[in-house]
């Protein structure tokens, strides 16, 4: 609320401030032919998904406030026989939530800070972690809350400060909360109008509250930005060292590095313009951070997403990545290799309803069978939004 007040009061008019007002609704239907993700029991499922919500914006000369925010009511259905023991897939039906909200503030000529929170409840596991390698379907609430401030030293020269925040809290007693705080810092040169290199240390502590083990982690790292008319490229490399607080556990450490490219097409389009053409392609390597029961390893993942305007209206977009996981602290070896690909069709209809569809396969290879699945998808979804008079 306090900085909501900063932010108002650094208006320099309401002449040259931006509005954004859009409510929108959407509705899906997915199939998949293995929603459990097992390697023997397979069993598909359908999910029916309804979603209204709206998006919020204002935005001045130095300041800019937002927000988006839908709830989820999420029905599922078996389409094989249940076998006798197991529980039934609508079991799972819940109504989950997902807001963002963020904040920006230029103080003073060389200060600026912000603050954004991410609230979510759902089902879907890649929420927790975007190293993730579970397969549960158990609802929990995600929290993650990070203000910042920053400090020009001069016209190359900043200092920055992160504090983070995160909290998850399962809805079930079985399962495991934790929580994470910890800090980043940065020094950011400026070598040039379209080069940028920071030097980055990140410090947090995660603590659970049942059996897991807690844990501390050291994160160093160098980073380089550069931007080019269609593209930008960003990576970084440095060292990345977890300590546990049970004796029992050892201590582990990788190199942490990552390297992405970034294109579009045109490379700056107007407001409200889609970008004829673009892609994503990512390539990382560090620790997952939601590790209940202490299952921790070192993820290798390339992944790539890339995408067409047809006809001003026609969407064409391929999504896929791959992922080695090398399990530490385990005595039987884990090592397990994720494919997924997927291609997707979104048809413009309107400036106000959007038709989209998506096929897609996941698959594990693991060295411990049990730990095996894949699974086919299609999902079909519908999105009408409606712009209240944005300016």
């Amino acid at each position: 609320m306090i900085l909501s007040i900063l932010f108002l009061f650094n208006s320099n008019g309401f002449c040259d401030d931006k509005f954004i007002i859009k409510p929108f609704i959407s509705s899906s239907y997915q199939i998949d032919s293995n929603f459990f993700r097992t390697e023997n029991s397979e069993r598909e499922v359908r999910t029916f998904t309804v979603s209204p919500g709206i998006e919020f914006g204002y935005q001045t000369a130095k300041s800019s406030i937002y927000a988006k925010g839908h709830l989820n009511q999420v029905w599922y259905d078996d389409l094989d026989t249940v076998l006798s023991g197991l529980a039934e897939s609508d079991e799972n039906d819940y109504t989950g939530h997902n807001l963002v909200l963020s904040a920006d503030s230029r103080l003073f000529t060389r200060i600026s800070v912000g603050v954004d929170n991410t609230w979510i409840n759902t089902r879907v596991p890649e929420e927790r972690d975007t190293l993730d390698n579970f397969t549960d379907v158990n609802e929990y609430t995600l929290n993650i809350f990070r203000p910042q401030i920053q400090y020009r030293v001069s016209d190359r020269f900043a200092l920055a400060l992160e504090y983070k925040n995160k909290h998850i809290d399962y809805h079930s007693d079985a399962d495991e909360d934790s929580s994470t705080s910890g800090i980043t810092t940065r020094l950011l040169y400026e070598l040039n109008r379209r080069t940028t290199m920071d030097l980055e240390y990140r410090y947090w502590k995660n603590d659970y509250d049942l059996d897991s083990s807690d844990y501390t982690s050291d994160q160093y790292r160098v980073n380089l930005s550069r931007q080019m008319k269609y593209f930008n490229f960003k990576g970084g490399i440095g060292y990345h060292k977890r300590e546990f607080e049970e004796a029992d556990l050892d201590d582990i450490d990788t190199l942490s590095w990552s390297f992405n490219i970034l294109g579009r097409n045109p490379p700056n389009p107007d407001a409200g313009e889609r970008p004829r053409s673009y892609m994503q392609f990512r390539f990382e390597q560090n620790f997952n951070d939601a590790g209940e029961g202490d299952e921790y390893y070192i993820a290798n993942r390339v992944s790539l997403n890339a995408g067409h305007l047809f006809l001003e209206k026609i969407d064409a977009r391929i999504e896929g990545y791959v992922q080695n996981s090398d399990y530490k602290n385990d005595v039987q070896g884990r090592n397990d290799d994720t494919y997924s690909l997927s291609g997707a069709l979104t048809y413009f209809t309107t400036d106000r309803l959007t038709l989209s569809f998506k096929a897609g396969y996941q698959e594990r290879d693991s060295n411990i069978d049990t730990n095996d699945y894949n699974n086919t998808y299609a999902l079909f979804k519908i999105t009408f939004n409606y712009d209240l008079g944005s300016k």
